[in-house]
């Protein structure tokens, strides 16, 4: 699962904060022995829109 710390998912201040607390407490109520969170590291920022560089 990407946080919202993932660039992709708009960071913490976007809809996504708080869902990283939120899937874990979910994963808990389904019985889920473990999570995995990923992030995503570029070297290269071709792909960024212009507003991010």
């Amino acid at each position: 699962m990407h946080s919202e710390w993932s660039w992709d998912t708009g960071g913490p201040t976007s809809c996504a904060a708080g869902r990283m607390e939120l899937m874990c407490e979910r994963a808990v109520r389904i019985g889920l022995s473990a999570v995995v969170f990923t992030e995503h590291f570029d070297f290269d920022d071709a792909w960024r829109p212009r507003a991010m560089t």
